[in-house]
């Protein structure tokens, strides 16, 4: 049977050092778990964004591609341009041929072509050329402009003259108007020519580039009728435009109207009206019937086709079926808006989950379990602000060192993605390591004691305090620095072997005041160990250690004195306690006995034995209590014997429930009990423990609340098992667990007048340190718990 018991105990040491052991590998496993999932969502958030910006191009917003393609700016430029890429075609054909011929030998008022104004009668021949030479003359522009820009802009007004201008810009005037006359000569005759020359050289500068520009464009076109600009090339968007001032219109509609456009969209199967608009005086006003959104009319109110005054009429056919730029685009943005928006709610989801799980990492950091902290890692015992800047280097390095990898054999430049992973990973793991790192230093109390700061300031105030030691000692480390130098300058060879003396000397002095210091130090530690009568040898010492080491003798000499007497004191209490109780229990004997006596009497009056059963009742109570003194003054005293023997705790839990059951069944109590399967084998003596138990069953019995629960449960952890009995008081507790443990002491004053003496939990706690456990007891509000403490008995001591 002894074999078996310790072989159960064996086995329950064993599995308690499993689930501690269980218990910190799932701790480890857990923060590991953490970090790679915080990585992997770092890495699909950085590869959405990557997504996302490789999809959308710089073409499209977020925004656009949760809307129609209608609705976007690609679709609205891609409109406007191929509007006005064909207005332009047609009024490049109107400026460049005759009868549906190329031809050049046109004539351009340069004045009238600035202004927007085609009038042939009013032409002015000095200001006139031929159409041909205005586009030849455009690789002039530049050197002629930079002469116009250079005068207008000279700080000296000589330079801003007619004559001036004219002599530089004589040789680059190579074409001439068909009058014959050069601008200089027209510009002469008028009242300011140096400005009229000015404005006659910008504007054939100006309608030079824009006449080869045209020119460029309208030979493209013409070498391919069939380009998308073309007004014969099909295309997906239909327009009329017309200047409502001139009456001229451009369209690539079978209509010489604006009413007759329309009529032809509204009747047309395959189109569908975008815009319409007409503009006065610069201000447009949208026809909101015939305008396909809010977007596409903000869109065409700002943008002009022909001028101040137009009227403008847009449609398009659904599908984009005609393959130019816009039907591919529509393509484009198709197989890029699944992709992108997936990639954005991927993003989201990964952000949400990251920040999850950056608040359950700073929840389990620096935490062995629940309730106990991990012990403080080398990097956090690092001042803060060194780590701090030891971080920050590391971060930066790393950067420096990815920024080497990238384009190489590890980064090649068409694998840039991986790089942009790697680099934001490891550097957000970086980061949520320092973040982590204050958050231990926080829970360790350790964030500002651990820093420079507070080092500085601490050591800064030691030195104020002690400012009149520093001072002298500083004063005197001074002087003997100047003899030394005293000494070598004055005395030379012989200085030198002054100074060797000085500097033995000061090294004895040191050597002394540091072997006095070790003395004043080790007899700290003597004392701080119970041993009072410790004397350090004050022989040999000097100064502070000399009086520092008499204080440390003289503070054992008071701390001797001082549990001499406490001692004393309390074994007076206990005699006196003891005494008075003796002295009590003979008297009380009697008045039990004659109160027995007059029970047994056959008493007739109904208050006589109403009294006789109070007597009874408070003589009991008083035989109670001075049991206790006399319990409570030997046990404290140390005045009792022990028959300390192997016990399994969990079968004495068992039988102590037991005894209590009907008592708590009538107190309408619940018990729920949480015991190991195996034996938990303690040294105790039985008797003694089995008291303590009967207080802490007969406490819950009388104290606790009718129709609630009682816990009892029993564990083992690191070589002791541990016993809770918990209850729900009946009355308000407001005493706390400590006060709770002093002699003469209740939970509340309603107890004072009719139960207990208020030495049980005193008595307890005192019995169970006294077999070599420990005690304690929890107070708050309504809820009362017990703790019992052993250590686990080992195999050889059982």
């Amino acid at each position: 049977m002894r074999f078996m018991k310790k072989k159960a105990g064996k086995s329950s040491k064993t599995r308690a050092a499993d689930r501690k052991q269980n218990s910190r590998q799932f701790s480890m496993g857990l923060k590991t778990g953490i970090a790679c999932l915080q990585a992997l969502c770092v890495a699909i958030i950085t590869v959405c964004t990557l997504t996302v910006g490789y999809w959308t191009d710089n073409t499209y917003n977020l925004a656009e591609l949760g809307r129609p393609f209608e609705e976007t700016s690609i679709f609205l430029n891609d409109v406007e341009r191929i509007v006005r890429a064909k207005i332009d075609c047609t009024r490049n054909e109107v400026l460049f041929e005759t009868g549906g011929e190329e031809d050049l030998s046109k004539k351009i008022d340069i004045r009238q072509y600035v202004a927007g104004v085609s009038d042939t009668a009013n032409q002015n021949e000095n200001t006139t050329y031929l159409l041909s030479d205005l586009i030849n003359f455009y690789p002039n522009t530049g050197a002629l402009e930079e002469i116009v820009e250079k005068l207008d802009n000279s700080e000296n007004p000589s330079d801003a003259s007619f004559d001036n201008l004219a002599s530089l810009a004589s040789g680059m005037e190579k074409i001439l108007p068909v009058s014959g006359s050069t601008l200089a000569d027209t510009a002469k005759l008028s009242g300011s020519p140096y400005t009229k020359l000015s404005e006659y050289y910008s504007d054939l500068c100006q309608t030079s580039a824009d006449l080869y520009r045209r020119y460029q464009s309208y030979t493209a076109e013409h070498s391919n009728p069939k380009g998308e600009a073309h007004q014969k090339a099909p295309g997906n968007i239909c327009y009329f435009a017309e200047n409502t001032t001139t009456k001229a219109y451009y369209t690539n509609l079978d209509a010489r109207s604006c009413s007759e456009a329309k009529s032809l969209i509204a009747k047309s199967d395959d189109l569908k009206f975008l815009f319409e608009g007409v503009r006065t005086m610069n201000i447009m006003v949208a026809d909101t019937e015939h305008s396909l959104n809010k977007t596409v009319t903000s869109k065409f109110i700002d943008t002009v086709f022909l001028g101040s005054n137009e009227r403008i009429v847009i449609a398009y056919e659904p599908g984009y079926p005609v393959g130019d730029t816009l039907h591919q685009d529509y393509l484009a943005y198709q197989s890029r808006r699944p992709v992108a928006v997936g990639a954005v709610v991927l993003g989201m989801l990964s952000a949400l989950c990251l920040l999850a799980l950056l608040v359950l990492g700073g929840m389990v950091t620096g935490r062995r379990d629940s309730e106990t902290l991990e012990q403080e890692g080398w990097f956090d015992r690092i001042p803060t602000e060194i780590a701090a800047g030891m971080l920050l280097g590391v971060v930066m390095i790393w950067y420096w060192v990815m920024q080497r990898l990238k384009g190489t054999m590890f980064f090649p430049a068409d694998h840039l993605k991986s790089w942009y992973v790697v680099l934001t990973v490891t550097e957000y793991l970086l980061g949520v390591s320092g973040l982590y790192s204050i958050i231990r230093r926080r829970r360790h109390q350790t964030f500002a004691t651990n820093s420079v700061i507070y080092t500085v300031v601490h050591v800064s105030q030691q030195v104020i305090n002690a400012r009149v030691t520093s001072g002298k000692l500083l004063m005197v480390y001074s002087l003997f620095i100047a003899a030394n130098f005293l000494f070598l300058r004055v005395f030379g060879t012989i200085g030198i072997v002054i100074v060797l003396v000085l500097d033995m000397g000061l090294i004895l002095y040191l050597m002394r005041d540091q072997v006095g210091k070790l003395s004043v130090r080790q007899g700290l530690r003597e004392i701080s160990k119970g041993r009072l009568d410790y004397k350090i040898d004050t022989h040999g010492l000097t100064g502070d250690s000399l009086e520092m080491a008499r204080a440390v003798n003289e503070m054992g000499d008071g701390l001797q004195e001082a549990v001499d007497s406490i001692v004393k004191n309390e074994r007076l209490k206990a005699e006196l306690i003891t005494n008075v109780s003796h002295d009590l229990k003979t008297p009380l004997t009697s008045v039990i006995n004659y109160v027995d006596l007059l029970k047994r009497l056959d008493l007739k009056d109904e208050r006589a034995k109403e009294y006789i059963d109070v007597l009874d009742h408070k003589s009991q109570r008083l035989k109670s209590l001075i049991s206790d003194l006399i319990d409570a003054s030997k046990i404290s005293s140390g005045n009792i014997e022990l028959d300390m023997q192997p016990l399994d705790l969990r079968s004495m839990l068992m039988m102590a429930e037991g005894e209590f059951e009907e008592r708590l069944e009538d107190a309408k109590l619940t018990v729920r009990m949480s015991l190991p399967e195996s034996a938990e084998m303690i040294s105790a003596d039985g008797s003694q423990l089995y008291r303590v138990l009967d207080n802490l069953f007969s406490n819950t019995a009388k104290y606790a609340k009718e129709g609630t629960e009682v816990r009892l449960t029993m564990t083992q952890e690191d070589g002791y098992v541990q016993v809770l009995l918990s209850n729900t008081s009946r009355d308000y507790l407001e005493k706390s667990g400590d006060e709770l443990l002093e002699r003469f002491v209740r939970g509340d004053q309603a107890r004072s007048s009719s139960e207990g003496s208020g030495l049980g939990l005193s008595i307890a706690k005192n019995l169970t340190e006294l077999m070599g456990g420990q005690f304690g007891v929890k107070a708050c509000g309504y809820t009362f718990e017990t703790s019992l403490r052993f250590p686990v008995l080992s195999e050889s001591g059982s």
